[in-house]
């Protein structure tokens, strides 16, 4: 594998616009690669034909996925469904202004914990996996003076955030019972007077996500395809490029970046083990069908090595992975029910 991947040390790869000139780098580590491993087919079966609100988020805890959904009936963002008995257990944390309800969501899990990011209310919650099926649930909740596209827990403490478009950093350590923050992920190049911080913040969206056993942080990013990987402190150590290599194109402006016709998304949604990254790759334009949804996932080691690369059976919005069991679940945007393949 080492011979597929060529080295371009010191090379931006992030344009804006149709210009050719390079005016962002996301860093000077990058390798860049143009094949996986190994390539295979997965193809998903019906899980269950209980019809279910169309998740954002997936997590595979014991014997149950825990679900999040986009909640477009306000009933509850949080459905937790048990494997064992292919069925819905209960759906929890309504939509709403009062204390123990959410304005949005996206999850992480942490342990036996479920943490709840409401970006709209700028908190973060904790929730006990054990006291999912108790009648009342009143999750332990820490205020947040940022906004951040996503969020991952390093530890029961410390919140990784990205995306603060105040500041021209890439990682915000949030210590959530002092409300200090911490910044790393430095860009190696920003041509600041041509391109708003904004902008600069918005064009690099990215997810994160931490290593449950190195507390190794991982950023997938969503109009490029690279994978950036560093160590729990901010350190950068790994960083990929491909299989497409595609800059990031856009057009700047004062609040963020305006996507053109050469927009291209590279991660729609992502999932970690202790072993492997997954990473769900859309590769389209806005103009294409599946600009929103992945056809493809792509497995890498948490060293940035590209093992394999899956060419889904039908397009995916979210999934989970059960590396234990050798499998992964999803949603089946076509018949809106749980689906599952082997790995």
């Amino acid at each position: 594998m080492k011979e597929k991947i060529l080295i371009l040390c010191c090379m931006g790869f992030c344009c804006f616009g149709c210009s050719p000139h390079r005016e962002i780098e996301l860093n000077d580590k990058t390798l860049r690669f143009t094949d996986f491993e190994s390539t295979d087919s997965l193809v998903f079966a019906g899980l269950s034909n209980e019809v279910i609100e169309e998740p954002s988020e997936m997590a595979v805890h014991g014997d149950y996925l825990v679900m999040n959904s986009f909640n477009r009936t306000g009933d509850g963002f949080i459905t937790l469904y048990s494997l064992a008995s292919d069925s819905v257990v209960r759906t929890l944390m309504p939509k709403g202004a009062g204390p123990d309800e959410m304005y949005s969501c996206s999850i992480c899990t942490l342990g036996d914990s479920l943490w709840l990011y409401d970006m709209e209310k700028s908190r973060i919650g904790c929730l006990p996996m054990s006291e999912m099926l108790e009648d009342t649930l009143h999750p332990v909740q820490y205020p947040l003076s940022r906004y951040y596209y996503d969020t991952a827990m390093l530890n029961d403490t410390v919140m990784v955030g990205t995306n603060d478009v105040s500041v021209d950093k890439k990682l915000s350590f949030v210590h959530l019972k002092s409300g200090e923050i911490a910044y790393s992920g430095d860009y190696a190049y920003w041509n600041a007077k041509k391109i708003p911080v904004a902008a600069l913040v918005d064009a690099c969206n990215c997810y994160v996500d931490v290593n449950p056993q190195t507390q190794a942080i991982a950023l997938s990013y969503r109009y490029t395809d690279v994978l950036e990987i560093y160590d729990c402190h901010g350190k950068l150590e790994y960083a990929v490029q491909g299989p497409d290599c595609f800059d990031i194109r856009f057009r700047p402006s004062p609040t963020g970046m305006s996507k053109t016709k050469e927009t291209r998304k590279a991660f729609v949604n992502t999932y970690v083990t202790p072993e492997h990254i997954y990473l769900l790759y859309s590769g389209c334009t806005k103009e294409e069908e599946n600009w929103s949804n992945g056809s493809e996932l792509f497995v890498y080691s948490w060293t940035g090595t590209p093992e394999r690369r899956y060419i889904l059976s039908q397009p995916i919005y979210t999934f989970a992975v059960d590396e234990s069991h050798r499998c992964i679940y999803s949603f089946s945007l076509a018949t809106s029910e749980l689906i599952k393949a082997c790995l």
